[in-house]
């Protein structure tokens, strides 16, 4: 190939637009955070088999891992987005695990379901959305360059 072609096949090449690399971080994220909310949920299931009554706190245990899964996985979105589109990504993943929490609600017998009144199932649900925005927010509002210079 000369010189004056592989300009050519530069220019010529597909690039990704903004919103193509920030669907393909978060797709990317996904295999991570659930790697991250499996093994939170091993050591949260291994918390409560130590106490006296382990069903008093499991509901509790579930939001908050919901919680802190879908705040990683943005987290962790944005990251492999080079902190572009922060707000983007945490809706993407928001959106992701809402999806499967529903999706998994539809999959559950009626005897495993909690049973909450729609009104606190619906604001804990919509609690995951925020969650992950703020996420994405906290990793992008990280600092590179927080290191100490050596004398």
């Amino acid at each position: 190939m000369t010189v004056h072609s592989k300009k050519a096949a530069k220019r010529r090449r597909r690039t990704v637009s903004e919103k193509e690399a920030t669907i393909q971080s978060v797709l990317r994220a996904l295999p991570v955070t659930v790697g991250i909310g499996l093994l939170l949920l091993f050591i949260t299931a291994a918390l409560l088999m130590q106490t006296s009554d382990p069903d008093r706190y499991h509901t509790v245990a579930g939001y908050g891992l919901i919680y802190v899964t879908a705040f990683c996985g943005a987290f962790v979105a944005v990251h492999f987005n080079g902190r572009h589109t922060p707000l983007l990504c945490g809706v993407l993943e928001g959106v992701f695990w809402l999806t499967l929490i529903t999706a998994t609600g539809f999959c559950l017998p009626s005897s495993l379901k909690n049973d909450t009144s729609l009104a606190v199932s619906l604001l804990t649900h919509a609690l995951v959305l925020p969650v992950s925005i703020l996420g994405a927010l906290a990793a992008s509002a990280q600092r590179k360059g927080r290191h100490r210079h050596r004398r």
